[in-house]
């Protein structure tokens, strides 16, 4: 995979992500409306204990198991790290760079030291996927260490992104579907018992929203962070590699098929003319001359 298919993958992977969310958002947000419309508007006016990060308990268990699962979903959002240095740490190592270093500086410094690189003959392509792979196609000259770092350096933050990547579509897809059961949870309010406190269960159904769409936003912002990185890494690393291998492997192919036009045809097994040659006539038993 080049530095064109690399690239749309990720644009594919992204606006295809993207867009699953974005459709299934607007239909949770189309079957609640209806529902969420008719709860009180001063209860926006009050923090719930959700969005403070209390504990919520409603006596029913429906209810109290899902806002468990928002809970969960909102400290896991909580602890990602929004900078993302782990995913620029071995290229910032390598390279020697300010931990603090803007990514389109990252990035330049990348493409500078992948030029020295190609300068000694060696050129290169990162592949994302299955998994972020540095292929790279040697010249006369053999790599030293150092090339041989800066190609661990890279696939190491590629990896890291890749995976941060999709983790972060697996919690915006959780987040999608915790949000389509809110409008569900929603509609069941008024079938409650007159036992249950409905007051409580509405504030922490609108509580849950406002958590779970600050968690969609974080996610969402964070997601283009990582594509943007990701596409750009592979546009710093590519030199042209996966074009001269794919040159090689056709010119192997062609003089194969070559070799193949010039092998002499096997000659045909030699036959008399006029057809098969008959059988002897069998000799009489006992041998010798005939009886009279």
């Amino acid at each position: 995979m080049g530095n064109g298919v690399a690239v749309s993958v990720i644009h594919r992977k992204r606006e295809s992500d993207e867009s699953a969310m974005s459709r299934r958002r607007f239909g949770a947000v189309a079957a609640a409306a209806a529902t969420m419309s008719m709860l009180p508007a001063c209860l926006g006016a009050r923090d719930s204990l959700i969005e403070k990060g209390e504990p919520v308990d409603t006596g029913r268990r429906r209810f109290d198991a899902y806002f468990e699962e928002v809970a969960k979903l909102r400290d896991e959002v909580e602890e990602l790290d929004s900078d993302l240095f782990p995913l620029r740490q071995p290229l910032v190592e390598e390279l020697s760079l300010d931990v603090d270093v803007a990514l389109g500086d990252l990035l330049d410094a990348t493409k500078k030291r992948v030029g020295v690189v190609k300068d000694f003959g060696l050129t290169m392509t990162l592949r994302l996927r299955p998994t972020p792979t540095v292929i790279d196609e040697r010249g006369e000259l053999e790599a030293d260490d150092k090339q041989e770092t800066l190609i661990k350096a890279i696939e190491e933050s590629a990896n890291r992104a890749m995976q941060s990547f999709d983790q972060y579509s697996e919690l915006l897809d959780k987040a999608s579907e915790l949000q389509k059961r809110r409008g569900d949870l929603a509609e069941r309010i008024e079938k409650l018992p007159p036992d249950v406190d409905k007051s409580l269960v509405e504030r922490e159904i609108v509580g849950a929203g406002v958590v779970l769409r600050k968690a969609e936003q974080k996610l969402l912002r964070d997601t283009r962070t990582i594509s943007h990185f990701l596409i750009g890494l592979v546009q710093s690393v590519d030199t042209g590699a996966t074009e001269a291998h794919a040159a090689k492997c056709a010119e192997a192919i062609a003089f194969k098929e070559e070799n193949k036009k010039k092998k002499p045809k096997p000659r045909p097994r030699w036959r008399p003319r006029g057809g098969p040659r008959p059988r002897p006539r069998p000799k009489p038993a006992g041998g010798g001359d005939f009886e009279m």
